[in-house]
């Protein structure tokens, strides 16, 4: 992973006090939880799909989108939607790469 690489991060993901928001939940490289809240068009269900401002969601497994800020092997720091840089182990925080749809343009 580089570093300004979108990426998906592992978490659990609850309603917000905001119809357009969830709060998230991921584990952080020292195995605490660390709790924010994040606009739901970066929330994104486990297999995923994408996670609509209308969905009553019960704490689900889901995915949070991030920034890779930097890389130390199996520590990762990421920017997440709250403003917040934090830093996850790939040991207990699995991360995906985003991957960008191709659209079919007709020639």
């Amino acid at each position: 992973m580089q570093r300004g690489q979108t990426v998906y991060l592992t978490c659990q993901l609850s309603k917000s006090a905001f119809s357009g928001e969830r709060v998230f939940r991921v584990v952080l490289n020292d195995g605490s939880e660390y709790v924010g809240v994040s606009p739901v068009g970066y929330c994104l269900h486990s297999d995923r799909s994408p996670l609509k401002a209308h969905e009553s969601t019960a704490r689900i497994n889901g995915l949070v989108e991030g920034r890779v800020i930097s890389n130390g092997g199996r520590i990762v720091k990421v920017a997440v939607p709250d403003g917040e840089v934090i830093s996850v182990s790939l040991d207990h925080t699995p991360i995906f790469e985003k991957v960008e749809k191709e659209e079919y343009v007709p020639l």
